[in-house]
């Protein structure tokens, strides 16, 4: 069994003649143009020749749109398995004839390749993917969350019997490992900034728990680019080099390969190895190309302060305007209609300050169990604040862009100092602190994305 490095979180495997690709992001930059993959590369994309592609879930750095419209049309008969129905809408309309819908900890034959869908302990749906040829196993983790080593353990243990490989219970051959405690929307949310100690020993505590024979960091190859640069001081905690030094400590036995684009890892029953320009036809990196270069910045010193840098060139009156209708007529509306859950007694202030080139928009919303009023004016007793890039906002309600890539740009600050008081004490309201969810969630944000970039030519 081989696997091909292209980046981030794309792999092509191939095993018993089976071609295999995972989550392909074939573009230079994704997200609406807010990330690039590390290091830069060019993938020859007539070279995949995938007969399966497989996207773990329905973020756009693992479900990109564009990506997908380039492979259906050079075969529509390759069939995509997914953990996501909207994925599977989306395949279809680009031209797909045959797309599965897979469930948490289902195993799909393919022809003497075995593959088993792996659960993420969590509320998003990302799972990760075991494949099995000839008792030899690989776990791609992709974006998995484990809670702690015994998630890791009940996994296992379950897919050993249901891939009828007992010695999957004592190792895994080749583990693609979920490895970097990502702090990026740390400063959008007004967290701490200090290393996530307890974040990363569960990281290595629960890559201990699976007794990997070999393990290559994966799908971390990220970086922002200007001008949402900054982030990168924030977002990557864990150089590579680090943590393979670490992963060494950790589990002594283990073989730790660097993971890197054009890299190929080939993996039997002597074991795993590397072959760095195997992969070479498939990918091509810029020479000198730095694959360490997020994780090396880190260096969470400031936040700068929002500001719009407008990438969909909106005129600034254009932009004011549908922004103003949205906040009177629907997230006002929708933050009264929430009320009830918020589980106080007096009225709750919403700070909106919206960010415009060369305009700023203050909004006041109070809410309370009388319905809600709106003021254009700033309200500093406000319960929660949330300050965003007003070009942006306009991008979100016209399905230009989804609330992941306004948070992830740093074009979204968010607050809240929501309490209620009483003899008992003071006890915190039950608010989100995106407020803007209320008007429009993020699931029904990525949707109207989703179908406006299916709309494209």
């Amino acid at each position: 069994m081989e696997w091909n490095y292209l980046g981030h979180a794309g792999w092509l495997c191939v095993a018993n003649g089976l071609r295999i690709l995972f989550d392909p992001l074939l573009e230079k930059t994704h997200h609406g143009g807010v990330f690039e993959v590390v290091p830069r590369r060019t993938v020859n994309v007539p070279a995949l020749r995938p007969d399966f592609i497989v996207i773990t879930h329905a973020h756009t750095d693992h479900f990109d749109v564009p990506s997908l419209r380039r492979l259906a049309r050079m075969d529509p008969d390759t069939v995509v398995i997914t953990s996501d129905r909207l994925v599977e809408y989306a395949v279809k309309r680009l031209g797909f004839r045959t797309a599965h819908v897979a469930q948490g900890l289902e195993r799909i034959n393919l022809d003497g390749v075995q593959l088993l869908t792996t659960p993420s302990y969590a509320d998003a749906v990302e799972w990760g993917m075991l494949v099995e040829h000839q008792s030899v196993v690989a776990w791609n983790q992709v974006d998995t969350v484990h809670r702690s080593p015994l998630d890791v353990r009940t996994t296992i243990d379950y897919a050993a019997q249901g891939l009828l490989v007992p010695s999957l219970a004592e190792r895994v051959d080749l583990l693609l490992a979920r490895w970097q405690p990502l702090c990026e929307i740390a400063p959008m949310l007004g967290e701490k900034s200090n290393f996530p100690h307890r974040a990363y020993a569960s990281v290595l505590d629960e890559l201990a728990a699976a007794r990997p024979l070999a393990v290559v960091p994966a799908s971390a190859g990220g970086r922002h680019v200007a001008p949402f640069d900054w982030i990168n001081h924030f977002s990557h905690p864990v150089p590579m080099k680090r943590f393979l030094t670490d992963v060494r400590q950790r589990i002594p036995s283990v073989r730790a390969f660097e993971g890197a684009p054009g890299f190929r890892y080939i993996v039997d029953r002597n074991g795993a190895n590397v072959e760095p320009r195997g992969a070479s036809q498939l990918v091509h990196v810029e020479e000198h190309a730095a694959v360490d270069v997020p994780a090396d910045e880190w260096r969470p010193v400031s936040v700068p302060d929002v500001r719009d840098h407008n990438p969909f060139n909106y005129g600034t009156g254009y932009a004011r305007e549908v922004t103003s209708r949205w906040v009177r007529e629907v997230l006002a509306p929708a933050l009264a209609r929430s009320y009830p859950a918020f589980r106080v007694s007096s009225p709750l202030s919403f700070a909106l300050d919206l960010r415009f080139d060369g305009a700023r928009d203050a909004y006041s919303i109070e809410v309370s169990s009388a319905g809600a009023s709106v003021r254009a004016r700033w309200d500093p007793h406000w319960d929660a604040l949330n300050v965003l890039s007003g070009s942006q906002l306009c991008a979100v309600i016209e399905g230009r862009a989804c609330w992941g890539d306004v948070l992830l740009s740093g074009g979204l600050r968010a607050f809240d100092r929501a309490y209620t008081v009483s003899e008992q004490g003071a006890q915190r309201a039950n608010v989100g602190v995106t407020f803007v969810y209320y008007g429009l969630s993020y699931e029904e944000s990525f949707q109207r994305f989703i179908e406006r970039e299916l709309e494209a030519v």
